[in-house]
């Protein structure tokens, strides 16, 4: 069963990876793509097969930024049908073939947007198809209200106002998933209406990631390993600020650290991420990004980010377990990582909404 991980992930995930590197010739994304620990540990060490849909969703970004906006629709429908938490990178998609198709004009508007919506109807049948008469028991596997806002600690909005405010006591399931619907769409909106009016290649990326953030911070039963699908962007995004980068990616491998432990991966968690960070500063020495350690720039909040990380490592390897508080120390984790994520959904937002602008 292992070696169907990897082959499903060569076939997908590395050949994805490896064929956007020679076509944008960036050596440093290839690298980063292939070295991800996050990926890595959870697919083969956790045993999932995130890398399908998470390649089939960069073979899909790769014909929409080349205006192969069919095949690219095809291929992310596999995605999303893969893997529903692929809906993440949904409302952005959408957002660009739809800006793309009011660039043209009032006949060739109509044709495109007809041509993508029936590609989309016919894949979603096809794929479908076999699952007609059971179609409603599939959508409450998918989409399980009855299991609450969260289980295990996640590093999200919700579990953060849990430590002050215990929401749950207050709505039930049906009224959560309601609220959670609406917060994620309304932070979502800014940056797919932004996508629509601007749609290029770098917002395209920018929205990804907000919109992506958005749904894991926001959004209703969410899993720690689902921070994976922010990452693809993330690293996407890694030529235009690989330190913003890096960080993020280092935060996502911490956030999922409780997880890691409990299935006995904390050697390869330690290992493969020393390994990306020693590479990572490399090429960003690299390629001359200066590091300046003044007060709150990105590259000193990184270090005393990094160094907090580590003690909070530390604790939950070797610090005395509290009988009163057996989950102290992945609570701290998840607070720890969801400010970082909030902070990061901010800061892309404004780079996106305000900053692009500027420049």
């Amino acid at each position: 069963m292992r070696y169907s991980v990897l082959i499903s992930d060569i076939l997908t995930y590395i050949s994805a990876s490896l064929l956007l590197a020679k076509l944008i010739k960036s050596q440093a994304l290839a690298i980063v793509l292939l070295l991800y620990p996050g990926l890595i540990l959870i697919d083969h060490g956790h045993f999932q097969y995130n890398s399908v849909s998470i390649g089939l969703s960069l073979f899909s970004y790769i014909s929409f930024i080349n205006n192969h906006d069919i095949i690219g629709t095809i291929l992310f429908c596999l995605a999303l049908n893969f893997k529903q938490m692929l809906l993440y990178y949904s409302l952005p998609i959408f957002s660009y073939l739809l800006g793309k198709c009011f660039k043209l004009n009032l006949y060739n508007l109509i044709k495109k947007f007809l041509k993508l919506s029936l590609t989309v109807l016919i894949t979603f049948f096809l794929l479908w198809l076999p699952f007609i008469n059971v179609i409603k028991f599939v959508f409450i596997r998918l989409f399980p209200i009855e299991r609450g806002l969260f289980e295990d600690k996640v590093s999200n909005f919700w579990c953060l106002i849990n430590v002050f405010i215990k929401i749950r006591n207050y709505f039930n399931n049906d009224q959560l998933a309601i609220l959670c619907a609406l917060i994620t769409f309304i932070t979502v909106l800014p940056t797919c209406y932004d996508l629509f009016k601007n749609p290029n290649e770098k917002k395209f990326i920018l929205s990804l990631i907000n919109s992506s953030l958005s749904f894991f911070l926001y959004s209703y039963q969410v899993h720690e390993k689902t921070i994976l699908i922010v990452s693809m962007p993330i690293i996407l995004y890694y030529n235009y600020e690989p330190i913003i980068s890096l960080w993020f990616l280092l935060i996502t491998s911490l956030s999922m650290l409780p997880l890691l432990i409990k299935d006995g991966l904390i050697i390869p968690t330690i290992s493969l991420n020393l390994i990306f960070l020693i590479t990572c500063c490399f090429l960003i020495t690299n390629i001359q990004i200066k590091f300046k350690f003044n007060l709150f720039s990105k590259s000193f909040l990184l270090l005393l980010s990094f160094i907090l990380s580590l003690i909070i490592i530390i604790l939950c390897l070797y610090g005395p377990i509290p009988k009163k508080y057996p989950d102290l120390y992945s609570l701290i984790v998840s607070v720890y990582s969801a400010i970082h994520f909030i902070c990061f959904f901010i800061y892309f937002n404004y780079v996106q909404l305000i900053k692009f602008k500027l420049n």
